[in-house]
């Protein structure tokens, strides 16, 4: 009877596997073969980054520091190595294949996770949340890319580096000058043919601080999990984990760097403290080489080491920390040196467009792009608007950011509302304090400089550890009548949150896409007016060099591609104004155009498509001389009789 009960449970799993296969294989073969590609790199980098680590593992303790450190050093590893690659022009399928297996074969012997998680099974009601929330966006990171910044650089940067075979500068993208760390990952994504890879592994980023998040919350308060539980259900954190935008990978960066700060300083002079701020300068170097604002955080870091260097007792004990906190900025510094040098020799700035008076012939392009960000700005005078800040933050945090950026301005009323709780927590656990500190400095510079909350996110993880602890010491010593209130507001912020989540995935269109009712084209082409004319150039597989009159976006046109420029006049607009138009094509290689009329109109209050009244009449007139080679509703492509750089 035994064995008749297995051989039908084992022909229950083949059934239920066929029915699935006949179904569903043909829609998902794209995205199960890039997960398993993803989870090959998931073992690659943490077994990489647990060797590197190496016997120094017994020094950062339990508690899953060893598991986030180990994960974290792998992701800058690889991110770093891909960085020489395109240096020294070897961006190719096969040099990718090779880096991955290279990482493979050095973690062989450390891919073991070295993680225990007991509040997991202990607390389901927030670890069941937790969970599946993850895994709903992991799910939702296998949606073809369609976030406007994506296609605008994150993605179509790393694609025009595929392109050539190089990690090279775009003089005419802003974006190209900006560190790219993250963009590494995508650029790796690509080579490999996916183009949702990327996506994946800025999962594989959220994954990582979570577990940063819950090791330092556990050892100070024992609110790991709840702590945990508030990351994930921040809805623009959420939404983000799924995209290819890069505010996930500065997110653990930071959180780690700054965790692993804290325990320098909680140990300096101890037998392991220095292992902590070496690590501190490798995550807080990798940020600052993913996004400029990550400097914010190694500014205020090392402000809050010298204050710990007056408060030490002897000369040579501040002496020795001091040189401490010196090596540190220079393991920041030399981490962000590669996209230094790359500055340096494109417009002599390592940091542009910022200083951009400095920056040759490009600091035009750096002054509209910070005219275009003065939005952001503050105009009502900032003190006012410190003072109203409060109030906003609560009723309409959706309102820091436009457009795309609205993703990073969602889920954000129980933040600042556990303000106080976070007050509590401070002084209650004097522990806390020194972080407490840092998350205002951090908030006042990011208040200072500019107001898209989308950037903000990056403070989520460790904001979430202080209010956790302040929910807990509550909930505990201040009645039973506090306890249950504070559950249900957060119960209802909870629900509030998904549903918000929820939403967003609904508009979209994440569901038709998912379920297989959309095809990939189908969703793109509804989505994306510029596609169905980047899909036609990349399936013609020539090689050649696109030019976009009126779209921004250029990322599935599987080409060197030069996008409409918001930030300063257009070159074409300029060729046409000039009456070159045909020897300026020529020069530049450029064998397709491709024309997307309603965005162009979008985008013509920018100032950047001003044609003269003759160049207009140029330009059309050499429009009406080219072959139209295919036609949508929203776009056309011409061939401008050029053809890999040849008549």
């Amino acid at each position: 009877m035994k064995k008749a009960v297995f051989l039908f449970s084992a022909l229950w799993v083949f059934a239920a596997v066929f029915a699935w296969s006949r179904n569903f294989a043909g829609i998902y073969a794209f995205e199960l073969w890039n997960t398993a590609l993803f989870a090959v790199f998931a073992c690659a980098v943490y077994g990489a980054g647990r060797r590197l680590i190496g016997a120094r593992a017994e020094a950062l303790g339990g508690k899953g520091y060893v598991f986030a450190a180990s994960l974290s050093v792998g992701l800058a590893a690889f991110s770093y190595a891909m960085v020489l690659l395109g240096a020294l022009k070897l961006f190719y399928p096969v040099t990718a294949v090779l880096l991955l297996g290279g990482f493979l074969w050095f973690g062989r012997a450390n891919m073991k996770p070295d993680i225990t998680l007991p509040d997991f099974k202990e607390n389901i009601f927030l670890s069941a949340p937790v969970l599946l929330l993850l895994a709903a966006a992991f799910f939702i990171a296998w949606m073809p890319p369609h976030q406007y910044d994506s296609l605008v650089y994150h993605l179509a940067l790393p694609e025009i580096y595929t392109v050539r075979h190089a990690l090279v500068t775009v003089p005419d993208s802003v974006f190209s000058y900006f560190p790219q760390n993250g963009e590494m990952f995508f650029t790796f994504g690509l080579l490999l043919k996916s183009d949702i890879l990327g996506q994946m592994i800025v999962w594989l980023a959220l994954a990582a601080a979570c577990v940063w998040t819950y090791a330092y919350a556990m050892e100070l308060t024992g609110a790991g999990l709840l702590a945990v539980f508030l990351v994930v259900t921040h809805t623009s954190v959420l939404l983000m984990a799924s995209t290819t935008y890069v505010e996930t990978f500065v997110t653990l960066w930071l959180t780690a760097g700054v965790i692993s700060f804290l325990k320098w300083a909680g140990q300096r002079g101890g037998p392991n403290a220095f292992i902590w701020l070496v690590l501190s300068g490798i995550f807080c170097g990798a940020g600052f080489g993913t996004k400029y604002y990550a400097g914010i955080a190694i500014g205020i870091l090392f402000l809050l080491g010298v204050y710990c260097v007056f408060r030490l007792g002897t000369f040579s004990a501040r002496r020795r920390t001091m040189l401490e906190l010196l090596g540190f900025a220079g393991i920041c510094a030399l981490l962000f040196l590669p996209w230094g040098i790359k500055n340096i020799v494109s417009v002599g700035n390592p940091v542009f467009p910022f200083f951009y008076k400095f920056g040759g012939g490009a600091a035009d392009l750096a002054k509209g792009y910070f005219r275009v960000l003065s939005e952001y700005g503050h105009h009502n005078g900032f003190f006012m608007n410190l003072l109203r800040f409060p109030f906003q933050a609560v009723t309409s945090p959706g309102n820091f950011g436009g457009g795309m950026d609205v993703l990073g301005g969602i889920g954000w009323e129980l933040f600042f509302l556990s303000v106080p709780l976070m007050l509590l927590a401070l002084r209650e656990n004097r522990k806390l304090r020194i972080l407490g500190v840092y998350l205002l400095a951090h908030w006042f510079v990011w208040f200072a400089t500019g107001k898209v909350m989308r950037f903000l996110t990056v403070i989520v993880p460790l904001s979430s550890v202080l209010a956790a602890a302040g929910f807990y010491f509550a909930a505990k010593n201040y009645g039973s009548r506090v306890r249950v209130l504070l559950w249900t507001g957060l119960a209802v912020f909870t629900v509030t949150r998904i549903l918000m989540f929820a939403h967003v995935q609904n508009i979209f269109e994440v569901p038709g896409i998912l379920s297989g009712v959309n095809s990939r084209p189908e969703y793109l082409s509804a989505r994306l007016s510029y596609y169905p004319c980047a899909d036609f150039v990349a399936n013609e597989h020539l090689g050649t060099k696109v030019l976009y009159a009126g779209e921004q976006r250029t990322f599935y046109t599987g080409a060197d591609s030069v996008g409409t420029n918001v930030f300063r006049v257009n070159g074409f607009v300029k060729w046409a104004d000039a009456g070159t138009i045909e020897t300026e094509i020529r020069k530049n290689k450029i064998s397709r155009v491709i024309t997307v009329v309603k965005e162009a109109e979008r985008l013509r209050p920018y100032g950047t498509l001003d044609f003269t009244e003759q160049g207009r009449a140029a330009w059309i007139a050499y429009l009406n001389g080219l072959q139209p080679l295919y036609s949508a509703d929203s776009c056309t492509v011409y061939s401008t009789g050029v053809l890999n750089g040849n008549d």
